[in-house]
């Protein structure tokens, strides 16, 4: 299987034109944009400029007695601590925030209110734009985003767990980082967020064989990488072309 893919790649070379409509692409624009007031077009937003991923998780739920607000999260599976993500957030905003905002009390006074009361988490940073959110979130940061809301909260959730890289024996380098693969996906795609911050990269997901059901994962960047390039990698074993 890894060979039929590597021949296909190697066909691929040269074949994406200079005038790609996929090479131009106004992303970078898109992340300048402030955020608005409403969760769904930010949600909706972000998920144009990061994508859908196996490792980026988007989780909406309530918050309130009532559940008077809907909040959102957003955070890169393979880089944030999870003990920190559920101690400090999820169970704060879900739990322990049970009582509305009383009368008068404005959306912007309540997000101030979750950032001085409610996180238990040392650093909370706030955002006003979408870059602002991607920034963060690629750092293996967690964003949090309230409907009604103009601004959203950069919780400090980073933290890079597995084994830890070594040097490729077959493949040392005398200049560079001495960092290779591991057994662990997870840990693989890490790596990857780690050294490659970019809001272009993109992990597709799928799995091949009957048995033993191995989860393989196709790692390239939007805008860069052919526009044809799922159509020959995926083949039989995936999904139609994403492009």
């Amino acid at each position: 299987m890894l060979g039929w893919i590597k021949k296909q790649l190697k066909t691929l070379v040269g074949k994406s034109p200079a005038g790609d409509p996929a090479q131009q692409l106004p992303q970078e624009e898109l992340e300048e944009q402030p955020l608005v007031a409403n969760l769904s077009t930010n949600l909706e937003r972000l998920k144009d400029i990061l994508g859908e991923s196996l490792d980026i998780v988007y989780r909406q739920f309530w918050i309130g007695l009532r559940k008077e607000t809907k909040a959102a999260i957003v955070y890169l599976d393979a880089m944030v601590d999870k003990n920190r993500l559920q101690e400090f957030i999820l169970r704060p905003l879900m739990v322990e925030a049970r009582t509305a905002p009383p009368p008068g009390l404005t959306l912007w006074k309540a997000l101030d209110r979750l950032k001085e009361n409610t996180l238990t988490i040392g650093d909370v940073k706030e955002a006003y734009t979408l870059g602002d959110v991607v920034k963060g979130v690629l750092d293996g940061n967690t964003a949090i985003l309230l409907a009604g809301e103009t601004r959203a909260l950069v919780a400090e959730t980073r933290s890079w767990e597995g084994r830890a890289p070594e040097e490729p024996i077959s493949e040392a380098a005398v200049r560079g980082p001495r960092e290779g693969f591991t057994e662990t996906l997870q840990t693989n795609i890490a790596m990857l967020r780690r050294r490659l911050k970019s809001s272009r990269l993109r992990m597709e997901h799928f799995t091949i064989g009957r048995v033993s059901r191995t989860d393989v994962v196709i790692a390239y960047l939007k805008g860069i990488a052919p526009a044809t390039l799922s159509c020959y990698v995926f083949g039989p074993y995936g999904p139609d072309c994403f492009f």
